[in-house]
Parts: C-alpha cells; sequence; structure tokens
C-alpha cells in the first residue's frame, strides 16, 4: 500500500519564528502560519476563511529563518503532516503541525489602484484586458487575483489564455 503524507501551504506568519536548541545541539525553529481562502458564497458574495497551522524545522535552515523571517512575511512551507496530541481536564485534545522540510519567504505583487494603494505613484494602472465584473453583472471586487501587478516578466506579451 502507498502511504504519502506531504503537505504544500503559502501563508503569512502570524509572530516571529522562535528558535530553540535540543539536547543534541541541533536547533529548532517554530513558528506559526495563517491560510487565507477566498470564496463566493450561493448568494454572489465574498466570503474568507482562515486556517492557523503551527511549522517547526530542524538544523541550519531552522537557525537561517529565525534571523530572516518576521511576523506578516509571506511563506511557502512544504514538509509533512503531523497530529500533536494531549489531554487536558480528561479530554483528550489534539492539533495539527507541520514538520517542514523546506520554509522560504516571498514577496507579493501589490494591487495597482485597488484598495490600500496610498502611495501615488505617477505610472497609471496598466490595462490587463476586459473587465470580467463588467459584463457579468457581478461586484467590481472581481476575482480575488484582479490587478495583481506581476512586472513585465512576459517580455511585453499580455497573457491570453483561453480557459
Amino acid at each position: 500500500m502507498l502511504n504519502i503524507n506531504r503537505i504544500t501551504i503559502t501563508g503569512r506568519l502570524t509572530r516571529d519564528p522562535e528558535t530553540k536548541y535540543l539536547s543534541t545541539g541541533s536547533a529548532v525553529t517554530t513558528m506559526a502560519v495563517a491560510v487565507n481562502r477566498r470564496y463566493m458564497d450561493r448568494n454572489n458574495e465574498w466570503k474568507e476563511e482562515t486556517f492557523f497551522i503551527d511549522v517547526e524545522i530542524f538544523g541550519k535552515q531552522a537557525e537561517r529563518l529565525a534571523e530572516t523571517l518576521k511576523k506578516g512575511r509571506p511563506v511557502y512551507v512544504e514538509g509533512r503532516l503531523k497530529i500533536d496530541t494531549w489531554e487536558r481536564d480528561g479530554q483528550k485534545q489534539s492539533k495539527p503541525r507541520i514538520s517542514a522540510d523546506r520554509v522560504t519567504g516571498f514577496d507579493v505583487p501589490q494591487r495597482q489602484g485597488g484598495e490600500g494603494d496610498d502611495e501615488g505613484g505617477s505610472e497609471a494602472p496598466r490595462s490587463r484586458g476586459p473587465n470580467p465584473s463588467s459584463s457579468s453583472g457581478r461586484s467590481s471586487s472581481g476575482s480575488p487575483s484582479d490587478n495583481l501587478d506581476f512586472g513585465n516578466q512576459g517580455g511585453g506579451v499580455e497573457d491570453d489564455i483561453p480557459f
């Protein structure tokens, strides 16, 4: 029988990473990641849910991450899912945790001309094609990924994927 226990998430750190050292001298860094899911409900209203998960990582990467990552930073996490179990007041408790093999911080492109854009840059937002909310009757909020600026990575060619 094939058994696979792999998990991959992206989210934001909810607190600064904390590092402790085991009796063997190996570092273990713990952090908590908030993973958001935005979806449209049956009433065509945007809803958002957030899942919080603890992450641990060992060794040299653990030391490096504690020095470079801070609360609020977006991270990519790969690892395996573990379940911590304990008993409190006669009741069994459990909580999922990721034992990470890899944690990487990254930057998120900023929205153009949208909410929270107070920097007042002189460059006008580039058009990325037709606005799907103008013809579908949906609210102007559109998709969660509308108006993200990924820079000029396509060599000046607009994406024209038919699906």
